[in-house]
């Protein structure tokens, strides 16, 4: 396990941040943020978890001889087994050296971890390589954190019956108390999980030297779209300025022939003429000729 891990470390590269688009940097800062408190959750976790380790293989040796021969005696061996495992597994390392890939540190330099800007991105095979490792770490601690409990409940049912009060109730907190730092590691790894899935995603779909080269291709295919647009436009105009040429010449010399003979060209008017309405002449009514007063008139009065 140990070169494994060993291979682990030396196979992850990271790519230059030059290499990433602008627009992805800040989802690498906020990645990054979440990742610096639970790498220090981990860090405390695996750290209490390896210290539990050491009283148990303490009490192993210490009792060994003298209950090795009894059924709670297997739960012991059992737990002691996982936890070497831990030891050689080096979670802690898979998890630092996956933020190195970030900062271009060297694997065994933990100190300058999230102390800097960041610099480096991992390339798709390190995502890869770095969840297949958190998966197998998964089913570590769910398997872990299964025994440790039902080695814990053994120790309990143990402390009934009296016998080896001391060591029973010794083993019963030891086991308590890697159950829940194994619990503890295993939320830490399926909160990371998800994270890792998403930022690989982002990355991976718009990360590369390539990223402003389509952006160049679209401007050049739309800058020809535009020429080709352009040119039938512009072959209609040719084709209609030699007719407005043609009639303005026509123009001109006429204009020219009616100067040269002296009489100015008629003009049409633009609006229709309508036709005059015939104004029909009224029959003058006759006058009546008054009659001349005579004599006669003026004596009776007419």
């Amino acid at each position: 396990m140990t070169r494994a891990s060993s291979n682990r470390v030396s196979a992850l590269i990271g790519e230059p941040r030059s290499k990433l688009a602008p627009s992805l940097h800040a989802n690498v800062d906020v990645f990054l943020k979440n990742a610096k408190q639970s790498h220090r959750r981990f860090q405390s976790v695996v750290a209490a978890l390896q210290n539990e380790g050491q009283i148990l293989e303490r009490l192993y040796y210490k009792g060994n001889n003298q209950h090795r021969l009894t059924l709670f005696w297997r739960k012991v061996s059992d737990i002691r087994k996982f936890s070497r495992q831990v030891k050689q597994l080096d979670p802690l390392e898979t998890i630092s050296t996956f933020y190195q890939c970030f900062f271009g540190s060297s694997p065994s330099n933990d100190a300058t971890l999230f102390k800097t800007a960041w610099n480096h991105y991992p390339d798709d095979k390190s995502f890869q390589r770095t969840l297949d490792n958190l998966a197998l770490l998964e089913n570590f601690f769910q398997a872990f954190c299964t025994r440790s409990l039902s080695a814990y409940r053994e120790f309990s049912l143990g402390l009934h019956s009296g016998a080896f009060l001391q060591t029973m109730l010794t083993l019963s907190a030891v086991a308590s108390r890697i159950g829940y730092l194994s619990q503890e590691a295993l939320m830490v790894i399926r909160d990371l999980l998800p994270q890792l899935q998403s930022i690989q995603g982002i990355l991976s779909s718009m990360s590369g030297p390539s990223h402003s080269e389509p952006h160049a291709a679209q401007e050049s295919v739309t800058k020809d779209e535009g020429e080709m647009q352009a040119q039938p436009e512009h072959q209609d105009l040719t084709r209609t300025v030699p007719q407005v040429s043609e009639n303005i010449k026509i123009s001109i010399s006429t204009d020219r022939d009616n100067k040269t003979s002296g009489s100015l060209p008629s003009k049409q008017p633009d609006t229709a003429v309508l036709p005059k309405k015939s104004k029909e002449k009224k029959p003058k009514a006759e006058k009546v000729k008054k009659r001349k007063r005579d004599e006669i008139d003026d004596i009776f009065g007419f």
